[in-house]
């Protein structure tokens, strides 16, 4: 499940093999997991074509203390041994970064488009449903 004001995009979001919505279970010391993300475009509802509306820029969010504690705010990830505030995606292209996680922690991700406007003109943003990292029994 994401949210997004612009109703030609779709976004993928995983964490191994787990969908965004999912709660996955870590070892209390936590662990670097794997995050992937594909963003589509699809055919406009109006005029039947697809548009390019990339780049997309995205943010993961990380409420790190739990539901309840602090709000999820930007955090940095790891991609290609680099360490960076957000990673570009190609419309159609899989990308994937690393992250360590705690358990009781959350992610979603903040999805803009590079030129910050879709082809009709408007601000489009998208945000994912969490992926919720819990304590292995």
């Amino acid at each position: 499940m994401f949210a997004t004001e612009d109703n030609e995009l779709s976004v993928l979001f995983l964490s191994g093999s787990e969908w965004m919505g999912s709660v996955v279970s870590v070892p209390a010391r936590g662990e670097v997991r794997t995050f992937t993300v594909r963003i589509e475009q699809m055919r406009d509802t109006d005029t039947g074509q697809a548009f390019d509306e990339g780049p997309y820029i995205v943010e993961l969010l990380g409420d790190e203390d739990g539901v309840g504690g602090s709000e999820a705010i930007p955090v940095r990830v790891r991609q290609g041994g680099q360490l960076k505030r957000a990673v570009e995606v190609a419309q159609g292209t899989t990308v994937t970064f690393t992250r360590r996680v705690r358990p009781g922690s959350y992610y979603y991700l903040h999805v803009t488009e590079g030129r910050d406007r879709d082809g009709g003109g408007n601000v489009a943003d998208a945000w994912t449903a969490p992926i919720f990292f819990a304590r292995q029994p």
